[in-house]
């Protein structure tokens, strides 16, 4: 018999179709907060009934952070650093079920009296269904907008909520908590957080960085995920090890333990090789890093770490094989460890192996749920196994993780191109080229689109657009002559074909398509 707490919906139009959706609705988000519920963080789901719009909840003991932040109170760096990190993972899973809280704000998390932990508590969409109500048309729609002003980035307030929308209130809670000052009067004030924060506080640089990032207006400059943001986080104070006593003295000191360690300690030389490798790699100087990679395993061959990395200069001196010992190397000394995994299904991929890829990349996913590119491969891989449908499901998954990675929306518009879809193909490439404009194979997707749909005219300038961005772009040359020869041009788009056999002068189907065009002239 544990104490509970009872939540019973009454949507605001009690017609009856009104309610039959309100119900259906009801039970699809009462099953999500199960799924949410076994987190040791967010409140188990004990009953519910959708006849009756009632869920039964347990009943978190505890204050809710309104007691800890804003009415004028400042906390420390250390204590919001602290709530970030408590906070984020829980984010990251209720991400990772495809949920979006939408009302991230100090009465939504609680502290809670047994563990001291926060606790994350009321869902936006169980409210919403209580603003369910039927229009003059006869058709439903939600009439309560779900979220708090202070605490609502744009796009929400636009009904277009994403992951980032969270994760901006989030930033939002940590500098009102920093600040003391209420999350509307920020909204409100002209000066740019980073102004805000450098006149009202006293926290680092990184600190304040990594919070103008969490709250930009637009989402795609925020941190893609929660495990994102996390890393980010845990970077900030990596190399803050203050000693005590005299500034002159502990500079030299820590000037001499680093002359005398770096002599002496193996693990010294490590860190130092380890960071020159990763300056290497960074300036393609991929050869000279591999060699550094060596060195450190020599010192410590058991480091995973070290393996992992060795990876990449290996992929990019195309040593595919050598590539993969190194990847499951890394794997044999963490299991769990998730770049790894998505290293070994890239390098499978790479040598054809599909299946075990795929194995690969679900193994990855299964650990970080979160890790966006490796949806997308798990959904290039599956296109190469003829599996569009599939393939369609992995690519929405890596957007709805990351709304601005273009590769997926691009790969998706491939998807949709392969199961004929070809109106949903274009708006997937439309939104490709709307993160990026320069990309010359979402130009070139949407003129495949275009083309399927019979619209000539505009394919026409996709594929003239894309080769203007790739000049060696040989395939939307050959795509361009079919869409000219369809319009009749017929010497212009043996010219086209020219320009791409001069490029690729083995290019069969170029060929024999130039020698077809040349009999019908």
């Amino acid at each position: 018999q544990p104490i509970c707490v009872v939540k019973h919906l009454k949507p605001v139009s009690q017609d009856p179709a009104t309610l039959e959706e309100a119900k259906r609705l009801f039970k699809k988000e009462a099953e999500t907060l199960s799924r949410l519920g076994v987190h040791p963080q967010i409140p188990r789901l004990l009953a519910y009934f959708d006849d009756k719009l009632c869920l039964v909840q347990e009943h978190i003991e505890g204050n809710d952070l309104r007691h800890e932040i804003g009415q004028g109170k400042q906390l420390s760096e250390a204590e919001v650093i602290k709530m970030l990190r408590e906070v984020l993972p829980i984010l990251g899973f209720v991400h990772a079920q495809n949920v979006i809280h939408r009302d991230i704000k100090p009465s939504n998390l609680i502290r809670r009296v047994s563990d001291n932990k926060i606790v994350l508590i009321d869902f936006g969409a169980v409210k919403e269904i209580g603003g369910l109500q039927t229009t003059p048309a006869g058709q439903t729609a939600f009439t309560i907008a779900i979220g708090t002003p202070g605490y609502m980035a744009m796009e929400q307030q636009g009904g277009k909520p994403c992951a980032g929308s969270d994760l901006f209130a989030l930033g939002m809670m940590a500098i009102v908590a920093l600040t003391g000052i209420p999350p509307a009067q920020i909204r409100q004030d002209d000066r740019p957080i980073r102004e805000i924060l450098h006149q009202e506080t006293h926290v680092k640089k990184k600190l304040v960085d990594f919070l103008e990032k969490m709250v930009h207006l637009d989402w795609r400059k925020r941190y893609q995920s929660a495990q994102e943001a996390s890393k980010a986080l845990d970077e900030l104070n990596k190399f803050s090890l203050p000693l005590p006593g005299n500034l002159g003295l502990r500079i030299a000191t820590a000037v001499g333990i680093f002359i005398v360690g770096f002599l002496v300690a193996p693990a010294v030389r490590g860190i130092y090789l380890m960071s020159r490798a990763n300056s290497l790699v960074h300036e393609q100087e991929y050869q000279a890093a591999l060699a550094d990679y060596d060195r450190v395993l020599e010192v410590y061959p058991e480091s995973e770490k070290a393996w992992f990395l060795r990876a990449f200069p290996l992929s990019k001196l195309n040593r595919t094989e050598e590539q993969l010992f190194s990847c499951v190397r890394a794997l044999e000394l963490d299991p769990e460890f998730s770049d790894a995994w998505n290293c070994k299904g890239l390098a499978e991929k790479d040598l054809g192996l599909y299946e075990d890829a795929l194995e690969s990349f679900r193994e990855t996913t299964r650990i970080q749920p979160d890790f966006f590119h490796a949806r997308n491969n798990e959904g290039e891989v599956l296109l190469s196994l003829e599996r569009p449908l599939e393939a369609l499901d992995a690519f929405d998954k890596a957007i709805l993780y990351n709304e601005a990675y273009l590769f997926a929306w691009n790969n998706r518009g491939n998807a949709l191109y392969q199961l004929e879809r070809y109106a949903e193909s274009a708006v997937a490439y439309n939104e490709a080229i709307e993160i990026d404009s320069g990309y010359a194979y979402a130009w070139n997707g949407r003129g495949n689109a275009n083309r399927a749909l019979g619209q000539l005219i505009k394919a026409q300038e996709d594929y003239q657009t894309a080769i203007k961005l790739k000049p060696d772009f040989y395939e939307a040359m050959y795509y361009l002559s079919l869409t000219q020869a369809a319009l009749g041009r017929l010497d212009a788009a043996i010219d086209t074909l020219d320009e791409a056999i001069t490029i690729k002068p083995d290019y069969r189907a170029a060929i024999q398509k130039r020698q077809d065009l040349l009999k019908q002239i």
